[in-house]
């Protein structure tokens, strides 16, 4: 709790919920650290129940949009080569892998 906290105080505009109606659908979590012009990717969730209903591309735009607002160039995550879906939809939506690291993989954007 104190790391979220902690994080929303550096990044209050980089944590968002996501909401259809009165229900909430997904959750970001971005930073650009001070400085960077890459912006990252901590948390990309969309609830199950709603998954490949457009929530995602809709929160992967509202993500571009904040990275372009702090001057970010590129974007970047960390994600499971098991969670296969989830590699589809960040490949669909223009990442591409860059690394491994350890047992995950780093994906990257263009702006």
């Amino acid at each position: 709790m104190k790391n979220l906290a902690r994080r929303v105080e550096e990044f209050p505009e980089g944590n968002l919920l996501a909401f259809a109606g009165d229900r909430c659908v997904g959750q970001l979590e971005l930073q650009v650290p001070y400085g960077m012009s890459v912006g990252y990717v901590n948390l990309f969730y969309v609830a199950p129940a709603v998954r490949r209903r457009g929530y995602g591309r809709m929160m992967q735009a509202r993500a571009e949009k904040y990275f372009r607002s702090w001057e970010a160039s590129e974007i970047e995550l960390n994600v499971s080569p098991l969670n296969v879906g989830a590699m589809r939809f960040y490949e669909a939506v223009g990442y591409g892998v860059r690394a491994e690291e350890g047992d995950m993989l780093l994906m990257g954007k263009r702006l």
